[in-house]
C-alpha cells in the first residue's frame, strides 16, 4: 500500500487531535511566541507573513483552566517519534510504542529524514514551561509512536496501531497524518468491510472508543500520477484530488481534517472532499527570504 506523508496538513491533524485530548500564561518555553496556532496576537513568526490576529486555537485560557490533557494517551501513527527527545521524553508512555521494523517498543527513526513523527509529536504534546523548545496543545497528554510509514504503511499495520496491538488498547486519540500516494479513483468498500473496520474502532478502550483525526491530504494543486505528471490546471481550481479517494478517510469513525491558514483561509495545498468534516491550523510553507535568499538558485 503506497503510502506519504501529508507533511502539512499533518499537522493540522496534530494540531486538532492534540485538542481533543485537552488543552500559566508564564512563556518559558522559547518557541512559544512562535506558536501563532497556540495564541495570535499577530506577532512576528518564523515567516515573512505576519498571522492574522486572533487565528488560533485561544490555548493559553484552557493552559489557565489547568485543562491540559493531563490522563489522556494520544498515538501518532506515522514515522517514527524520537522518544528521548528533550522536550517530549517527560510524556513518552514506557514501552507504550511499536516498532514495526525491529519489533521493539522503541520507533526512534535511525535516519535524520525521518523526522515528521517526532514533528507531530511536539505539536500535541511537547512538555509545557520547561525553558524547551514549544508547547504541545495538550502539554500533559501521554504519548505513544506507531511507526507504520517507516515499515511500509500496510493495512495490517493500520490495524494493529489502530485497535489491535497491545499497545493501542489504552489509547485516547489516534493522530494519523497520512495518505495514499496515487488516490486516482474512488474505492469500493463492501459493507462487511466497512464493518470490520468500524466495529473494533469503536470498542477499544472497553467500549468508549477511540477518537481518530486524519489529514485529509496535501493535494489541492498537485497530484502524482504514474506517470509523474501533475493534475491539470483547469482542475486546479477545485482541486486535483478528494479526500474520499483515501479509503481510511470515509469511515464513520474517522474525523478527516482539511487545513487553513494563519489569515483563516483553505491552505493552499490542503484536499477538499465530502469526508472532510473540519479544518484546523496548518498554515502554509513558512518561507522566510533572509533565510532563502542565500541559497537560491537562480531561475534558468
Amino acid at each position: 500500500m503506497h503510502r506519504h506523508l501529508s507533511n502539512r496538513a499533518a499537522l493540522t491533524v496534530a494540531t486538532l487531535a492534540a485538542l481533543f485530548a485537552g488543552g500559566a500564561r508564564a512563556q518559558t518555553d522559547p518557541l512559544y511566541r512562535y506558536q501563532w496556532h497556540l495564541m495570535n496576537y499577530g506577532q512576528s513568526v518564523l515567516g515573512d507573513v505576519r498571522p492574522a490576529f486572533g487565528m488560533d486555537l485561544g490555548i493559553d485560557d484552557l493552559h489557565d483552566y489547568n485543562i491540559r490533557g493531563k490522563g489522556v494517551v494520544v498515538s501518532v501513527v506515522d514515522e517514527g517519534v524520537e522518544l528521548a527527545h528533550p522536550d517530549l521524553a517527560a510524556n513518552v508512555v514506557a514501552n507504550g510504542s511499536w516498532n514495526f521494523n525491529d519489533g521493539s517498543h522503541d520507533p526512534t527513526p535511525i535516519s535524520g529524514d525521518a523526522a515528521h513523527g517526532t514533528q507531530v509529536g511536539g505539536i500535541i504534546a511537547a512538555v509545557g514551561w520547561n525553558g524547551i523548545g514549544g508547547r504541545g496543545v495538550a502539554p500533559a497528554a501521554r504519548l505513544k509512536s506507531f511507526n507504520f510509514l517507516d515499515a511500509g504503511g500496510s493495512f495490517a499495520q493500520v490495524q494493529y496501531a489502530w485497535w489491535d496491538g497491545p499497545e493501542s488498547k489504552d489509547v485516547a486519540v489516534s493522530n494519523n497524518s497520512w495518505g495514499d500516494t496515487i488516490p486516482l479513483f474512488l474505492p469500493t468498500i463492501a459493507e462487511n468491510e466497512v464493518a470490520a473496520w468500524e466495529n473494533p474502532m469503536s470498542a477499544t478502550r472497553g467500549g468508549l472508543g477511540t477518537i481518530y483525526a486524519k489529514a485529509s491530504g496535501n493535494s489541492f494543486s498537485s497530484v502524482p500520477h504514474s506517470s509523474g505528471e501533475l493534475c491539470p490546471v483547469s482542475s486546479r481550481q477545485v482541486g486535483c484530488s478528494q479526500s474520499i479517494f483515501v479509503k481510511e478517510s470515509n469511515y464513520f469513525n474517522i474525523i478527516t481534517v482539511a487545513a487553513v491558514n494563519a489569515a483563516g483561509r483553505r491552505s493552499s495545498y490542503s484536499t477538499p472532499g465530502a469526508s472532510v468534516w473540519v479544518s484546523g491550523l496548518g498554515g502554509e510553507y513558512g518561507w522566510e527570504r533572509a533565510v532563502l535568499a542565500p541559497q537560491a538558485t537562480p531561475a534558468q
